[in-house]
């Protein structure tokens, strides 16, 4: 039987996971990374302004230090001491035999033919329980862990086994080490062995003693790396900006430091030539990116400034129409679409209605209502926790939207609503919307993406992914202009964002791993949206 599951370890392609148990991996160093360089953004009572704006200017490089020294000090703790484990039972449909870690600090499956999981098996029957139940026990050495999938994960490790039971690993020195350095040293009857190096040793094979028998003991030297179902893009190298991690350089007397404006020169409006004039046309756009209760949306004022161009220099609307809006409060929605009682906010006041084009853009978090399963937009000073109290409904707003009388109605929202960029430890729900609108013969509402998706950036271009596509399907008529009667229809622009190999979807997939399905409702969906002239 030892000689079997000697050989199911090291021949079978065996495949294990070591999970440490613990909340989310890449928040434990994230916050660690948050509380370190806070410190170090302290301002000394006796540093210069000006060494502390020189300083300030090399912030990425520090955070960068930052982040490897946080890493390696993460690692180290949990790398310490040994882990003791037993055989546990057999999965057959999934073909895996848990080891039952005693510690209770990680937990192994190793996978297992069902023929070997047999043999295994039967070496833990009723007698031979009763005498190895309490001294059945694996040793585990780790010698490296990443965070993989967000859980800290051991990606090489030394197991040690002793099949014919017991719990004598003591009768030899076990001397594990990397890189010159001694990782663990196990053992203390070192004079009845001469210490081995595992790392110069075949897997199997038996130090010889000379004093005393050799035990049958096995070594194995287990690497994910090695396994037939590991997914090298699953480990990904931990990597946070300050946007990532909440974090506003302080602002200084003398200016030094500057952000500056985002380009993307392939959305440049001066590639497309129009002669568009639509002065009686209104557009609300809204980019929200400094949330004060969750994460910032790095490309959102991107995002609405490339928008309000477009919106000005291709479709022709009056820069003075078009309502643009920075980091907009409860109060703002409020303002411009109005509220439960008074639908007649900004907007409404100032279209003429039946005959302006009303346009409305917004790039920002959204959120599900956590009692009602209802969207909502996320304003920059409202808690998502809160967000039935302190959002502004999506039921509200299309309600709203639907009494403005306009002559057509289109409305964009890079957001998801799902609750999965905001919410850690609740799933994605999938919100229910009151949408009059959408039946509207003269309305278009275009979405980020579908159901509990979330809505990704396309840090490349530094914009959000559906806003670039939605922005280069005006400028790429040769390809959007499917017809070619130089006319892009709303279908047209829908066609050419949710394209499974050259839109949303497939960079959505393809960079970040997420599936992003871009929605469009309205039944003037062959309406035309822009006429190139």
């Amino acid at each position: 039987m030892k000689t079997k599951l000697f050989i199911a370890l090291l021949l079978l392609q065996t495949s294990l996971c070591f999970a440490y148990r613990g909340e989310s991996a890449t928040k434990e160093i994230k916050d660690a990374i948050s509380t370190r360089f806070n410190q170090w953004l302290v301002k000394s009572e006796f540093e210069k302004n000006s060494d502390y704006e020189i300083r300030l200017k090399n912030s990425d490089e520090k955070l960068k230090e930052i982040t490897k020294d946080v890493l390696t000090s993460v690692k180290s703790r949990y790398l310490k001491g040994i882990h003791y484990g037993r055989f546990g039972g057999y999965n057959v449909d999934d073909e895996t035999y848990l080891i039952k870690v005693l510690d209770d600090s990680l937990n192994i499956t190793i996978k297992i033919p069902p023929s070997i999981a047999k043999d295994l098996t039967r070496r833990v029957n009723v007698s031979e329980m009763e005498q190895y139940s309490n001294q059945e026990k694996i040793l585990i050495f780790p010698v490296n862990i990443e965070i993989i999938n967000d859980k800290w994960v051991i990606t090489d490790a030394v197991l040690v086994f002793n099949p014919n039971g017991g719990d004598h690993f003591g009768s030899y020195k076990i001397k594990i080490q990397s890189g010159g350095d001694v990782l663990y040293q196990y053992g203390d009857q070192i004079s009845l062995t001469k210490p081995f190096d595992l790392k110069k040793i075949t897997n199997g094979e038996l130090p010889k003693s000379g004093l005393v028998a050799p035990m049958d003991v096995y070594y194995y030297k287990w690497k994910i790396s090695e396994q037939p179902n590991f997914i090298a893009a699953s480990n990904k190298p931990v990597s946070f900006s300050l946007e990532d991690l909440n974090i506003a350089l302080p602002i200084t007397n003398t200016n030094i430091i500057s952000t500056p404006k985002l380009q993307v020169s392939d959305l440049d409006i001066s590639a497309i030539k129009t002669s568009n004039s639509n002065p009686t046309a209104f557009a609300v756009v809204i980019g929200n990116k400094d949330y004060l209760y969750t994460k910032k949306v790095s490309y959102a004022l991107n995002d609405a400034e490339t928008m309000k161009k477009y919106l000005v220099n291709v479709l022709g609307y009056t820069e003075g129409n078009i309502f643009f809006i920075e980091n907009a409060t409860k109060s703002t929605f409020e303002t411009y679409f109005g509220n439960k009682e008074n639908p007649q906010g900004k907007l409404f006041n100032n279209m003429k209605q039946g005959i302006s084009d009303v346009f409305v853009y917004y790039s920002g978090h959204g959120a599900p209502g956590l009692n009602d399963n209802k969207g909502y937009f996320v304003p920059v000073d409202c808690d998502p926790q809160y967000v039935q109290q302190g959002g502004y409904s999506l039921d509200l707003f299309y309600a709203n939207i639907a009494k403005l009388n306009a002559k057509s109605v289109t409305i964009v929202t890079d957001a998801c609503f799902s609750g999965a960029e905001i919410f850690k430890d609740i799933s994605p729900i999938t919100i229910t919307v009151s949408n009059p609108i959408a039946v509207a013969d003269n309305c278009v509402v275009l979405s980020s993406s579908a159901g509990s998706q979330v809505s990704s950036w396309y840090n490349d271009k530094q914009h959000g992914m559906f806003t670039y596509f939605f922005l280069k399907a005006l400028q790429d008529k040769e390809k959007s202009d499917k017809n070619k009667d130089g006319k892009l229809t709303f279908e047209e622009i829908y066609e050419y964002v949710s394209d499974k190999t050259e839109g949303v979807p497939y960079y959505a997939r393809s960079i970040h791993g997420v599936d992003q399905t871009p929605t469009i409702q309205g039944t003037a969906k062959d309406n035309t949206f822009i006429e190139y002239k």
